[in-house]
């Protein structure tokens, strides 16, 4: 027994479907990575500026943003040492920031071509 022609291109529509759904999806998920590093980077950043601006560290903006850059710089601190202490803020969390926004780039477009 065969299939008929009409049931063959339902299940093709259905297949066709669904892998524009999935690319849909992926494409989705690719942005919500890249939104995230992006978001991950704005921190680190923000915290250089608060740092090198010397910044109230009593604060709570400054104390939650202060809390968020140490565990977002992936083990970078301390990779380079400049020997003085902005230039060293800058690069133990500038570093870090970069990566994230290379790394958020790089996986969301990967998964955006799907």
């Amino acid at each position: 027994m065969s299939a008929s022609p009409q049931n063959q291109t339902g299940s093709d529509t259905r297949k066709a479907t669904r892998a524009a759904s999935a690319k849909v999806a992926l494409g989705v998920v690719g942005t919500i990575i890249r939104t995230i590093c992006a978001i991950f980077a704005f921190i680190l950043v923000v915290f250089v500026l608060f740092a090198v601006g010397s910044a109230n560290p009593s604060n709570w903006l400054v104390s939650f943003i202060s809390q968020a850059a140490h565990n977002l710089t992936l083990g970078l601190t301390g990779l380079f040492q400049t020997g003085n202490p902005d230039y060293q803020v800058i690069a133990d969390y500038g570093l870090p920031a970069v990566v994230w926004l290379v790394v958020g780039s790089i996986v969301g477009k990967v998964l955006k071509r799907g």
